[in-house]
């Protein structure tokens, strides 16, 4: 199936002056009522351990007609409450929301989170009280203080490639990211030494990276879940020492393209994105581990 590369067409496409000529004369009330059912393109998600809290990005726009080589991306959402609009360029449209699952186990409105700047902001997870995110090709973090997002810092270990969809790993204070710095998009780590101080940055060990391109890291418990060219589905590494082994896919229970995993604390229950190219949509779905090990069939997250 088709390899969905949105978080570099974000970066890399030029604007769609056909796109900007459209307007957007939509108004919030027009969204689903869900945060995961937008019209437009949700898409990385990334939902807490305990299964209560999601951060995505969102965007108007529908790349699928774009990325199918179709034409402009298309004008379908609505701009929810404080949304940076991007007509200009579409592909620099997104930004980050966060939602909460109350108690009945209804998710809430989703806010926009205050780090946004109409900068292509995308790819976030959250650790603790730190928020690791994608801002146009560098990487930031962010921090919880005094009861919002602020103090906004670039990663230290951004270059003047591409860097993408970071991940950290607080069991072991390693950071992981997916570059193009090396001349191929591949999976990346660095230690983290202090606040923002990081080791020399270096492709990870093992055998993740090939002439394929890798990207969208996940790391839980000594293994990575990442995305690769070429297969249709989630990919899973298990790490011994210092050195990651052979990766083999992972269904997760659909026959949807899909990536961009995270995990409960648990592993028994799974978030990822699925690309339905024949109805030109993403979908953030759900699947829970079964009594073999496998997973179970997938559902739309609502």
């Amino acid at each position: 199936m088709m390899r969905i590369y949105l978080l570099l067409l974000l970066i890399l496409m030029p604007a769609c002056s056909n796109a900007a000529e459209q307007g957007d004369n939509r108004s919030s009330a027009q969204q689903s009522t869900s945060p995961f059912e937008w019209a437009g393109w949700p898409d990385s998600l990334w939902v807490s351990p305990d299964g209560n809290m999601a951060v995505f990005m969102y965007a108007r726009y529908n790349f699928f007609p774009t990325i199918l080589g179709k034409g402009a991306p298309k004008l379908e959402g609505a701009a929810p409450p404080n949304h940076h609009k991007n007509d200009k360029n579409p592909w620099s449209d997104s930004d980050l929301y966060i939602a909460f699952k109350d108690q009945s186990g209804r998710w809430s409105v989703a806010h926009n989170i205050p780090i946004n700047d109409g900068d292509a902001d995308c790819c976030a997870m959250i650790a603790g009280s730190e928020m690791f995110f994608q801002k146009a090709t560098d990487l930031y973090l962010a921090r919880y203080e005094n009861g919002q997002w602020g103090g906004l810092e670039k990663i230290g270990l951004s270059s003047s490639a591409v860097d993408t969809n970071p991940h950290y790993d607080w069991q072991t204070k390693t950071l992981y990211w997916a570059s193009d710095r090396g001349g191929n998009m591949d999976i990346w780590q660095a230690q983290r030494l202090g606040d923002n101080e990081w080791s020399k940055a270096e492709p990870v060990k093992g055998a993740i990276n090939t002439a394929a391109k890798e990207d969208q890291p996940y790391v839980q418990n000594g293994k990575m879940r990442f995305s690769r060219d070429g297969a249709s589905g989630n990919m899973l590494s298990e790490k011994t020492g210092d050195s990651w082994g052979e990766a083999k896919a992972e269904n997760l229970g659909t026959d949807l393209y899909h990536a961009e995993i995270s995990l409960s604390a648990d592993e028994k229950t799974a978030w990822f994105i699925a690309g339905d190219i024949k109805n030109q949509k993403m979908i953030f779905m759900q699947t829970t581990r079964q009594a073999d090990g496998s997973w179970g069939k997938a559902v739309p997250l609502k």
